[in-house]
């Protein structure tokens, strides 16, 4: 399992606003991010219940599954898990069955969290960071994005994300021009919410022009079209939010903010009423709170 040893990580579990200590034991004194957001009260309560702290402003979340009819849960769980990750681990390495793979594993992970350090100790991640590479905009690529993020509510799981090298192709799919033609919009945003929650993962986003990239999505949008998809809207303002946390760089971020059309941008969705969903709205509100005060910190 990748160290995590020289980040300064906030938890992402849960959609509560408790402080949470960072994975080295020490407190993250910064204005902490927030991962992507459940929107289902079940999901919700699943989410709250597992262990890792988040820090204050922080909103981790998991993608929420819809029930896969060729999995048996229960049967599934009966055997020994490295049979089970052992046949994953197969499956991912065709590109006949990485897809059906992904989208089963994504909803093993949600549904029980109890095996995800073996995940991360295996090669599985590796191999869904290949498939985004490889294939960003495809369905797969939307399951193994989805998957990423659950694993990423954990400090180990958002350190690995950086060394295998999966921020920069997130990115750069999201920096393609037209948001309604992404249609893996909503996993990307959900997969970089999440991975904010780590510090160097921050530095390494916005060395990217991560911040710019996600101002951009809202200037694009077209009028009304983010309030009709709050699957998209949500984790846009979370990984926002999180993108901004107060720290080594965060003066500097403001900066960009600012220069790049942020307030104005924000606003602009504010007005619109961005988000029909309660954790839409109280993201946006968020990050408009945290606009009107960037002049002043």
């Amino acid at each position: 399992m990748a160290s995590t040893t020289g980040s300064d990580e906030a938890g992402a579990a849960g959609i509560s606003e408790a402080p949470a200590a960072s994975s080295s034991g020490a407190p993250d004194n910064s204005a902490a991010p927030a991962p992507a957001l459940e929107t289902s009260a079940a999901a919700a309560t699943e989410l709250q219940a597992q262990p890792p702290q988040q820090a204050e402003g922080e909103r981790p979340s998991s993608p929420a599954p819809a029930p896969d009819p060729s999995i048996n849960l229960q049967a599934v769980l009966r055997r020994p898990f490295k049979d089970v990750l052992a046949e994953f681990i197969s499956s991912l390495q065709l590109k006949s069955s990485a897809a059906t793979a992904a989208e089963q594993l994504r909803y093993l992970l949600h549904q029980s969290d109890c095996n995800h350090t073996d995940v991360l100790a295996s090669p599985v991640m590796p191999l869904l960071v290949h498939m985004i590479k490889e294939s960003p905009g495809m369905p797969g690529s939307a399951s193994a994005m989805k998957a990423l993020a659950i694993l990423a509510l954990s400090p180990d799981g958002r350190a690995m994300l950086r060394l295998e090298g999966a921020l920069h192709p997130v990115t750069k799919y999201l920096a393609i021009p037209g948001l309604p033609q992404k249609h893996n919009a909503g996993p990307a945003l959900q997969l970089l919410q999440n991975a904010c929650c780590d510090k160097l993962n921050r530095h390494v986003i916005a060395k990217a022009s991560g911040l710019e990239v996600l101002l951009d999505l809202i200037k694009q949008a077209p009028t009304g079209w983010l309030r009709q998809h709050p699957q998209v809207a949500a984790p846009l303002a979370g990984a926002l939010t999180n993108l901004l946390v107060s720290d080594m760089e965060g003066s500097t971020l403001k900066h960009r903010f600012v220069k790049a059309g942020g307030i104005e941008a924000t606003c602009r969705v504010r007005v619109a009423r961005w988000g029909d969903s309660q954790l839409g709205v109280r993201q946006l509100g968020n990050m408009q709170i945290y606009s009107d005060t960037l002049f002043f910190t």
